[in-house]
């Protein structure tokens, strides 16, 4: 019989060790995971290697509050609302190590780790400094021609959002193709932790009825936790969207770290529970929570 795999936000972040490579689903603004980013700033994670596609403001906040030591990503920044702030200035100074990639780059280090391979070839980034500079990435040659080999990369623990799960980890996304949330997922390295944070735990019953909307199933997940807007300030398509008051207050305040410290402090670490912070931010849990059991 399946194992419940049911965790509070403290719990699972609580799987993560000082150190670890930890790599992030989620793409821009989109299926960010930023409740348990607010918790590992909370808990004080250190010494991280985050592996992101493309970093925003819950990535930017874990450089600032001192858990990011160095990054593996294609992008770091607020879309509209300008440069991160916190990744710039450490990056400039050297106290952040970042390995740059194409987004094709990324996409195959993520997917030669799922899939069990040491690196997978593409052409993205031939010619370019990249090679010079991101150890994961070399020159290679194949019947003659010039290849770009892109080493797997695996994480300790990996982390998504997601739209909805069961209590034994069968995880499902709606009306929405994943952004290689699944293969970060399964980047993980042999006993390595799988967390995913779900906006509305349900029946496993819903899983059943549904089942072309599975991305994950039990086996493949290690925590699963239930956070409504757990994406916020950032969005998850046909259920909610940017938060874009609070994206432009919160680009302001990274600007500067005693002020980051405080909004924490004052904001975010108070609310005991998430329904605390859903009032908090006044959010509210429409038609689509409440049809599905």
């Amino acid at each position: 019989m399946a194992k419940e795999k049911v965790m509070t936000v403290e719990d699972a972040v609580g799987l993560i060790k000082d150190g670890d490579n930890v790599a992030f689903g989620g793409v821009l603004m989109n299926m960010k995971p930023i409740a348990l980013m607010w918790e590992i700033i909370r808990q004080q994670k250190r010494d991280l290697t985050v592996t992101i596609l493309t970093g925003n403001f819950g990535l930017d906040a874990m450089i600032g509050m001192d858990c990011v030591k160095a990054l593996n990503t294609i992008y770091v920044g607020f879309e509209q609302l300008g440069f991160a702030p916190n990744f710039q200035r450490r990056a400039q100074e050297g106290t952040l190590h970042v390995n740059e990639f194409t987004e094709m780059q990324f996409f195959w280090a993520m997917r030669a780790a799922e899939m069990g391979v040491p690196y997978l070839p593409c052409r993205s980034g031939l010619g370019s400094e990249l090679l010079d500079v991101n150890p994961y990435l070399s020159e290679i040659e194949f019947e003659g021609e010039r290849l770009v080999a892109v080493k797997a990369i695996h994480p300790d623990v990996t982390i998504i959002h997601s739209m909805v799960g069961d209590h034994y980890g069968n995880i499902q996304l709606e009306n929405l193709k994943t952004y290689m949330e699944d293969s970060i997922a399964r980047s993980v390295k042999d006993g390595g932790k799988v967390i995913v944070s779900v906006e509305k735990l349900v029946d496993t019953e819903y899983i059943y009825r549904n089942p072309k909307n599975t991305i994950l199933n039990n086996f493949e997940v290690d925590a699963v936790v239930e956070v409504p807007y757990g994406a916020h300030p950032g969005m998850v398509p046909h259920l909610y969207f940017n938060d874009m008051a609070f994206q432009m207050n919160f680009s302001d305040i990274l600007k500067k770290e005693r002020r980051l410290q405080r909004f924490f402090e004052k904001k975010i670490f108070p609310h005991k529970t998430r329904k605390d912070y859903l009032e908090a931010f006044n959010l509210k849990l429409g038609p689509w929570w409440e049809e599905r059991t």
